[in-house]
């Protein structure tokens, strides 16, 4: 294990996230909600696994060992890929002593902590988590094999898909999105009745009406931090379509007669606002790789903070937005 730590690759990634830490933290205040996260968060999984049953928690530990695997391991994959095609480190990248090593140096350290806390909290399903971690291992290799042979294809869908995050930017696409959504929604009704189904159909159309109609585009949020834009002028223009169409869908609810459809479309349509006012934050303060890695950590510790603890949820949101809203006004005119 000292010798995966010792790698070439391992030690240029490990000066990469040190930098990446100094960006993040500048002042004393900084670290206080990263003291929060990682001190509260493992004691909630630790007091949830021990009061838990042993069925749900058995699933959740195999699907958490499973997830962190598959996870882990497309990063790394997709790292080593970049090293060996476009880094100084291609010779490195191409020995399979240095592959390995740097597999491990991910891996371990991933496994122990899990397997820590699923000891610390119900040490008999240890079995059960190295279970699941090395099925999402395998399968996250399978999958990669596959991509390898499909990657041509994926790289055609990617200038489509980049293409079409311009066109959704347009007014007259917003305005068709839009009414689309609020056409389906006066649908529904007819199509599933008033059961359980109608609620969950109206969340996914509101929020996925509202994911066409407010894109995101990491290079132009970074352009306008740099040129001096304000925080409230990039939420703006990322969010000009969103408050809107959000108030056509919940009229098109209202006109139902059916008022509890329109709290439900009101709730997914805040959860994607939200979460879009989180991105514009983290792409002014942070490169679109480091930036992701943010929102991830946060949205990761908020869900399970929210899971475990439903009355934290949104004081534990609106401690993620505040720290990442305070970072965003410092980081104008600032080159990221």
């Amino acid at each position: 294990m000292i010798a995966a730590f010792a790698s070439l690759l391992v030690r240029h990634d490990r000066m990469i996230m040190a930098a990446g830490l100094k960006t993040i933290i500048r002042r004393w205040q900084d670290v206080l909600p990263l003291l929060f996260f990682s001190i509260v968060v493992p004691a909630a999984i630790v007091d949830w696994l021990g009061a838990a049953a042993t069925m749900p928690a058995l699933v959740a530990v195999s699907g958490a060992g499973a997830s962190c695997a598959a996870l882990i391991a497309s990063m790394v994959r997709r790292r080593l890929d970049f090293f060996a095609g476009e880094s100084l480190f291609a010779a490195e990248a191409l020995m399979p002593r240095e592959v390995l090593a740097y597999r491990l140096a991910w891996h371990l350290p991933a496994a122990l902590l899990l397997l820590a806390l699923v000891a610390l909290g119900k040490p008999l399903l240890l079995p059960h988590c190295v279970a699941g971690y090395a099925v999402g291992l395998l399968c996250a290799e399978a999958a990669g094999v596959s991509t390898r042979v499909l990657r041509r294809s994926a790289a055609r869908w990617l200038r489509r898909s980049r293409s079409a995050a311009r066109w959704r930017s347009r007014p007259d696409t917003a305005a068709i999105a839009s009414l689309s959504g609020a056409g389906a929604l006066m649908l529904l009704p007819v199509i599933l009745g008033t059961g359980a189904e109608l609620s969950f159909a109206v969340a996914g159309i509101t929020v996925t009406t509202l994911a066409l109609v407010s894109p995101i585009r990491a290079s132009e949020i970074q352009f306008q931090s740099a040129a001096g834009w304000r925080l409230r002028s990039s939420l703006r223009i990322a969010l000009r379509f969103a408050g809107i169409a959000l108030a056509l869908l919940m009229a098109a609810t209202l006109l139902l007669g059916l008022p509890a459809l329109a709290a439900i479309a009101a709730g997914a349509g805040l959860c994607v606002l939200v979460l879009r006012t989180a991105q514009v934050m983290a792409h002014r303060c942070f490169r679109r790789r480091m930036a992701e890695i943010v929102l991830t950590v946060l949205i990761g510790s908020t869900m399970i903070i929210g899971g475990l603890l439903p009355p934290l949820l949104p004081f534990a949101a609106a401690a993620g937005l505040l720290w990442l809203g305070r970072r965003a006004r410092r980081s104008t005119w600032l080159l990221t």
